[in-house]
């Protein structure tokens, strides 16, 4: 990753610590689970809780695998009328596995 255009973050943490990060708008959630697996080329997620999100806004997937790369971005094309079927702008590359 090349850093440009301030898009890298640094973090050091002891253990027990914790980090948030909130959305810039307080009616969305800054964050979800998924709720079920997501397989590699599916171009729909299922998340854990209603989040406020709306069409358009771009996510982030974080890797499921011990490789960092395999994290996401995509924009959502549409949502579920109960708000937690999203329907995203391009397919998966990498499966994200529902963390227990």
């Amino acid at each position: 990753m090349q850093i440009k255009d301030n898009n890298a973050f640094l973090m050091a943490m002891e253990s027990g610590s914790r980090i948030e990060i909130h959305a810039q708008d307080a009616q969305k959630s800054s964050f979800t689970e998924l709720s079920t697996t997501a397989n590699a080329g599916a171009n729909t997620i299922r998340v854990a809780s209603e989040t406020g999100w709306e069409v358009g806004d771009r996510i982030a997937i974080a890797s499921s695998d011990y490789d960092g790369d395999q994290a996401e971005k995509a924009r959502i094309d549409a949502i579920s009328a109960e708000g937690r079927k999203l329907h995203l702008d391009q397919p998966l590359k990498y499966m994200h596995n529902v963390q227990y």
